[in-house]
């Protein structure tokens, strides 16, 4: 309205905006909403998980497999969204910056994942924790792998876009509230806090934009960076996560198969 009056006033119909100054004016102030801080609490995570597995489809090698641990039900979330979905909330990357993961930002031989367009505009290396190697190298080597998003559309024409509908079924046979992507992301940092890790350590983490110009002379190795990643992970997914390794991306019962931990690996800057 306070548009359509300014271009009425330009074209001399009337002398005054009355809507211009509506909101401190005619209402007294209207109060800004507060930001958003709706995440998955500590003691709803374990329900929101087990519904996270209960929907999504197992290994093609357990597809028919009857025993204790086939925790899977009726799978109605695709692998491609199920992987998705797990890699927000074990990095607490934004949804653009996950969806947007191409392989060639994979690296096999130096274990690490680098994410191109952030939010910040700092290009964000995130080192592969054993869970996330156990996944990338199971998309990388499926018969369907895109040929160059590591998370495309179920029409295999771009990236994936919208996991609405996948949260809300997650949501539902959880019994918790309405959840989106970036509540993932909440969460994550939720979890950083509650294992007492330092604002340095989440902003590092999240790839936040730094507020204090010496923050850009903080030296961080990546083998920091992937401890911090593994604790959140564990205190997230608990003894699901080695679950997943075998059940989901065909790894074997050895708790620590998959990338070593490099001897020594350069710092870099954050």
């Amino acid at each position: 309205v306070s548009s359509l009056l300014q271009y009425a006033i330009a074209r001399k119909y009337i002398d005054e905006n009355v809507a211009k100054d509506f909101r401190k004016g005619v209402l007294g102030g209207v109060k800004k909403r507060l930001p958003k801080q709706t995440h998955i609490s500590k003691d709803k995570i374990e329900d929101w998980v087990v519904s996270l597995v209960r929907l999504s489809p197992p290994h093609p090698a357990f597809k028919d497999f009857k025993g204790p641990d086939a925790y899977w039900e009726e799978p109605s979330i695709s692998e491609t969204t199920r992987d998705y979905v797990l890699f927000l909330l074990v990095t607490g990357k934004r949804k653009s910056e996950a969806s947007n993961l191409k392989w060639k930002d994979i690296d096999f031989d130096v274990k690490t994942i680098t994410i191109q367009k952030t939010k910040s505009g700092k290009i964000d290396i995130l080192p592969m924790t054993n869970l996330l190697w156990h996944m990338l190298k199971y998309r990388f080597e499926s018969k369907t792998k895109h040929k160059e998003y590591v998370f495309p559309n179920k029409y295999g024409s771009g990236p994936i876009v919208d996991i609405r509908r996948t949260l809300e079924k997650i949501n539902t046979k959880a019994g918790i509230g309405h959840t989106t992507a970036h509540d993932l992301r909440r969460t994550f940092a939720t979890m950083t806090r509650e294992l007492g890790m330092t604002n340095q350590d989440t902003a590092i983490l999240l790839n936040h934009a730094k507020r204090d110009v010496t923050e850009g002379y903080i030296i961080v190795s990546r083998e920091i960076k992937r401890s911090n990643l593994d604790k959140v992970t564990e205190l997230t997914l608990g003894y699901i996560e080695d679950w997943m390794k075998v059940y989901w991306y065909g790894g074997k019962e050895e708790l620590y198969e998959g990338p070593d931990i490099p001897i020594k690996e350069p710092e870099y800057y954050v």
